[in-house]
C-alpha cells in the first residue's frame, strides 16, 4: 500500500460536490527496464489517504510524490482537483501487459476502483542518445506506378522545439496532398523523455524508378543552464537524417485491361437515373458515381447506349471526393430498355491482379408519347417575319427632288378620313371571326385513313368549345391515334359523334 499524505485547504469549495471523479494515467509509451511515472488525478471533496495501484508481476511502485492542486469544474460545479505521480518501473519482457484493478481510499472510509485498460510494453529505443536522432521511411517501401505510398520523417531531441523538416519528397514524386505533422515522446535507454516530431507526405509516383529522401536536419542543442526565468542558450546544429528509398516496380502486362487508366486501389461505383419511367418525347439522365483515391488520373467511362436510345455525355463534376459522370437519354422508341452497367478497372496491390467495380443494369421504361404541336388556340403559329415579303417600292420623287406639301386643307381632310378608317376597324375587330369547320377536315381524313391528317385534326379540335361526350370521343379518337402510330394498331370503329 502507498501512503499518501493530502497538505492543504479545500477553501470551502468540497461542499459543492458530494462524489469524487478518479483518473489513473499509464506511462505512454511504457518503456521496459526505465523508470517512468503514472499520474493519479482525483476531483471532489473527500481526502486520499491511501492508493493501491494496479498490479502486475514485474511491476514495481514507488511512493507518490510531485502534488499538485487546482481547481476544475466537475458536473456543474467548482471542484478541487488533486494530482500526484506514482513512479513505476516494468521489469519484463516487452508485449502486451494486463493489469489487475487497484484502489484509492477516502478519510471518510470509502473507496473507489482503479481499473486501467491493458497496455503494451515496448524497448527503450536505443537510438535516441547524443542530442538529438533523425530518420526517414517510405511506407510501404515497394509499389507500383500509381500507388499511394508515404513518405515518414521522425525527429527526437532531448528538449521540445520549433522543427522545420530536412527533406522534401523526390522530385518525380506526386503529391497527394498537403504534409501533416505530429507531435510525441519516446523514452531513451537512460530514461530520459525526448520530444519526438513527425511529418508525413502522401505521395505516388508515375514510373517505374527507384527514388531516395535524404538531408541533414537543424535543431538546436541546449548549452549551459538554465536563467532564473527558465531560458536557455542553444546552438544549432545539423543531424545527418538516415535517408528512405522506395522501389517503384512495373505494373504487370497479364491481366491488363484496355480501358485501364492507371487507379490503383479500391474503387467504388454507383449509377443511378433521375426518373426510370417516361413518356417518349421525355428525357431521363444517368449518373455514375465513382469513390476512390487518385481519380485525377480517372477518365470519362465508356458508355454505349443500347438500341432505341441516344446518349449525350456532360462535363464530369468533382464532389465530396468523388467523379461524377452523367449522360442526357434521349428515347427514340417505346418500350423496357436495359442500360448496361459501366464498369472501372483497378489495380489491387495486395493481389497483384487486375480488378473491376461496376454498377447494376437498370431499366428505363418508356411509354408512347402524344405529339405535341405548337397551336395557339386551335390556330397554327403565325410565319416568321422574315418569311413575309416586302411590297413594292414608293416611287422616286418628282422634279429637283425636293419635298411635296400638301395644301393644308387637303391635310386636314385626310386627318380625318384616316380617323374614321381606323375607328371602323377597330369595331370590326372586336367581331367574333367565322369559325372554321374543323369537323369536316377530320371527316375527310378519317375517309382517307391519313393519319397524320386525323393527328392535326384532333390537335385543331383541343380548343373547340365540346360537351363533356365529344370531349370524351375526343380522348378516345387520340388514344386509339397514340395505338396505332407506336402499336400498329389499325384505325377502325372511331366513334366521332360530335365532332363532325
Amino acid at each position: 500500500m502507498v501512503s499518501l499524505r493530502i497538505i492543504g485547504c479545500w477553501l470551502g469549495l468540497a461542499v459543492l460536490c458530494a462524489g469524487a471523479e478518479v483518473e489513473f494515467i499509464l506511462p505512454d509509451p511504457w518503456v521496459v527496464g526505465v523508470e517512468q511515472a503514472a499520474e493519479l488525478r482525483v476531483s471532489g471533496p473527500r481526502t486520499v489517504v491511501a492508493v493501491d495501484p494496479p498490479s502486475a508481476e514485474g511491476v514495481r511502485w514507488g511512493r507518490a510524490r510531485g502534488q499538485r492542486s487546482s481547481f476544475v469544474v466537475v458536473g456543474g460545479a467548482a471542484s478541487q482537483r488533486m494530482s500526484w505521480e506514482l513512479p513505476v518501473v516494468a521489469e519484463r519482457a516487452p508485449g502486451a501487459l494486463t493489469l489487475s484493478a487497484g484502489s484509492i481510499r477516502f478519510a471518510d472510509g470509502s473507496t473507489a476502483s482503479l481499473v486501467v485498460r491493458p497496455v503494451t510494453l515496448v524497448p527503450p529505443d536505443p537510438r535516441l542518445a547524443g542530442d538529438g536522432f533523425a530518420e526517414a521511411r517510405f511506407e510501404p517501401a515497394e509499389v507500383v506506378p500509381g500507388q499511394a505510398t508515404t513518405l515518414v520523417l521522425r525527429v527526437a531531441v532531448r528538449a521540445r522545439q520549433d522543427l522545420s523538416p530536412g527533406l522534401a519528397p523526390p522530385a518525380d514524386a506526386i503529391r497527394l496532398g498537403d504534409p501533416e505533422s505530429s507531435q510525441g515522446t519516446a523514452v531513451g535507454v537512460d530514461g530520459a523523455t525526448w520530444a519526438v516530431t513527425t511529418w508525413r507526405w502522401s505521395l505516388a509516383f508515375p514510373a517505374p524508378a527507384s527514388a531516395t529522401a535524404a538531408g541533414q536536419q537543424a535543431i538546436l542543442v541546449p548549452v549551459g543552464r538554465p536563467d532564473i526565468f527558465g531560458n536557455q542558450q542553444g546552438v544549432s546544429r545539423q543531424l545527418p537524417i538516415r535517408p528512405a528509398v522506395v522501389t517503384v516496380r512495373p505494373l504487370p502486362a497479364t491481366g491488363r485491361p484496355a480501358d485501364y487508366t492507371g487507379l490503383v486501389g479500391e474503387i467504388r461505383v454507383g449509377a443511378a437515373l433521375d426518373r426510370d419511367r417516361i413518356a417518349l418525347g421525355e428525357g431521363a439522365r444517368l449518373t455514375v458515381t465513382i469513390h476512390g483515391s487518385q481519380l485525377d488520373l480517372l477518365r470519362p467511362p465508356a458508355f454505349s447506349p443500347p438500341t432505341g436510345l441516344q446518349a449525350y455525355a456532360r462535363a464530369p463534376e468533382t464532389a465530396d471526393g468523388a467523379r461524377i459522370f452523367s449522360w442526357d437519354l434521349v428515347p427514340v422508341q417505346a418500350g423496357q430498355i436495359a442500360l448496361p452497367p459501366i464498369s472501372v478497372p483497378w489495380f489491387d496491390p495486395a493481389s497483384g491482379a487486375y480488378r473491376r467495380s461496376g454498377g447494376e443494369t437498370l431499366v428505363l421504361t418508356v411509354i408512347p408519347g402524344r405529339p405535341r404541336e405548337l397551336v395557339t388556340g386551335g390556330a397554327r403559329m403565325p410565319e416568321p417575319l422574315s418569311s413575309i415579303t416586302a411590297g413594292p417600292a414608293m416611287p422616286p420623287p418628282v422634279g429637283d427632288g425636293g419635298g411635296w406639301w400638301p395644301h393644308p386643307v387637303w391635310s386636314v381632310s385626310g386627318a380625318l378620313v384616316g380617323l374614321l378608317i381606323t375607328v371602323s376597324g377597330c369595331l370590326l375587330a372586336k367581331r367574333s371571326p367565322r369559325r372554321i369547320h374543323r369537323g369536316q377536315a377530320l371527316a375527310a381524313a378519317l375517309a382517307n385513313g391519313d393519319a397524320e391528317g386525323i393527328a392535326a385534326a384532333a390537335a385543331a379540335l383541343a380548343g373547340a368549345d365540346l360537351d363533356a361526350a365529344a370531349r370524351t370521343r375526343l380522348d378516345g379518337l387520340r388514344t386509339a391515334l397514340d395505338r396505332h402510330r407506336f402499336g400498329g394498331v389499325p384505325l377502325t370503329s372511331l366513334d366521332v359523334r360530335g365532332l363532325e
